[in-house]
This record gives structure tokens, C-alpha cells and sequence, in this order.
């Protein structure tokens, strides 16, 4: 996968994430009270921004292989645990405060994550019908 077809993917998924987002944001709007609809709007935020970054420590990554392969290592790993505490303390606020409902919040995390493997799958079929497979 090029560098294009890998910023084309990501951009695509952060398109539809947003979508889903602001349509959620105008359904929150009409009932602010709904703690389920609150969660899922506060996980999507959160995904899209984890996307966001995985995508560019991804990029840069790609570029620290050619120069010191170690370094690509530890900066992807740091990026990681980075993410991962960022989601952690997420559900761990939405916990302790009460604001958000924690299923709300798992689903909206799984949006960008359904739109990504979406792509993925398209991707394939297509390669595969451009190549002569049949699925």
C-alpha cells in the first residue's frame, strides 16, 4: 500500500466518522439528557482523534524504518501505550463520573474501526475482481 492509498483510507474513514459524529452531536442535541447517546458521542470524538494520531505515528514510523529501524520500534510502541492510556482514562472517567454510559462509549469507539475494516474489505474485493479472482 502506497502512501497514498493509505492517507486516501484514513481520510475516507475520518470523512465517515465525522458524519456519523455530527449526526449523533444533532440527536444528542434534541435529548442532552440521554447518557447512552452522550457516551457514544464522547467515544467517536475520542476514536476519531485516535485515528488521527495513529495515522500519523503510522506515517512516521514508515519514515524511521529507513533511517534507524530500533527507533521506528520504540516510536511505534510509545505510540501505542500512548493511545491506549488515552482510551484507559477515557472509560475511566466515564466510570467514575456517571456522565457517560460505558456501552455508548464502546460502541462509539467501534464506529471508525467498522468504516476502516469497510475499506479494507472494498479494497480486497476490488483488487481481487481487477486481478481476475471471483469471490
Amino acid at each position: 500500500m502506497s502512501s497514498r492509498e493509505f492517507f486516501g483510507h484514513v481520510e475516507t474513514t475520518l470523512k465517515k466518522s465525522f458524519i456519523v459524529l455530527i449526526i449523533s452531536a444533532l440527536v444528542l442535541f434534541l435529548n442532552p439528557t440521554n447518557p447512552l447517546m452522550l457516551g457514544f458521542v464522547a467515544g467517536l470524538a475520542l476514536s476519531i482523534v485516535n485515528v488521527f494520531l495513529l495515522a500519523l505515528r503510522i506515517d512516521g514510523m514508515a519514515r524511521m524504518v529507513l533511517m534507524d529501524p530500533r527507533k521506528a520500534s520504540w516510536f511505534m510502541q510509545f505510540g501505542v501505550a500512548a493511545r491506549w492510556a488515552i482510551i484507559i482514562g477515557a472509560f475511566w472517567f466515564a466510570a467514575v463520573s456517571g456522565w457517560f454510559n460505558l456501552f455508548g462509549m464502546a460502541a462509539g469507539f467501534f464506529v471508525p474501526l467498522a468504516f476502516s475494516l469497510g475499506g479494507i474489505m472494498r479494497s480486497w474485493i476490488y483488487q481481487g475482481a481487477k486481478n481476475g479472482v471471483k469471490a
